[in-house]
């Protein structure tokens, strides 16, 4: 192989790679994929102490999103520590009210028990997650549109 067949079959290749780039680029964007509560690079679902298990943790994963959000975007959006965990608490309990059962006193004592573990969640981020404010508020990607929804 001569080296100007070489250097052409490397440009060939990097642009084959560049035109790759640009098609997944196209196709993301067609296709409407982007970010939401539960698909970014910014949340990190339910934390709890290594060694402790709580029930409902993987239920509650989208509140737990959408709080870890609340407190990175908080000032962008000019909410307070306390209004980003009143809001967990009722996205905790919004997806207790969906839960099911066997009969009515099946779903009843899933819901109530669910509850209680969203109040125990909730103190929980109240007395120990002023820490998990600092340094945080002012993100850049908090005015991106799929954030405003996590809000909520």
């Amino acid at each position: 192989m001569t080296l100007a067949s070489t250097v052409e079959t490397k440009t060939m290749k990097v642009q084959l790679l560049v035109l790759c780039m640009m098609s997944l680029i196209v196709v993301t964007k067609q296709l409407g994929i982007s970010f939401t509560c539960d698909r970014n690079t910014y949340t990190d679902g339910c934390s709890v102490p290594k060694g402790i298990k709580i029930e409902f943790k993987g239920r509650f994963k989208p509140a737990c999103n959408k709080h870890d959000i609340c407190y990175s975007c908080m000032k962008t959006f000019g909410l307070s520590r306390l209004q980003c965990d009143q809001r967990f608490k009722k996205n905790m309990k919004g997806i207790c009210n969906t839960l099911g059962g066997k009969n009515f006193l099946d779903k009843f004592l899933k819901r109530e028990s669910c509850k209680t573990h969203a109040d125990i969640y909730y103190v929980a981020v109240r007395v120990g997650g002023a820490s998990a404010t600092k340094n945080r508020g002012r993100s850049r990607w908090c005015r991106q549109k799929w954030v405003k929804p996590c809000m909520q």
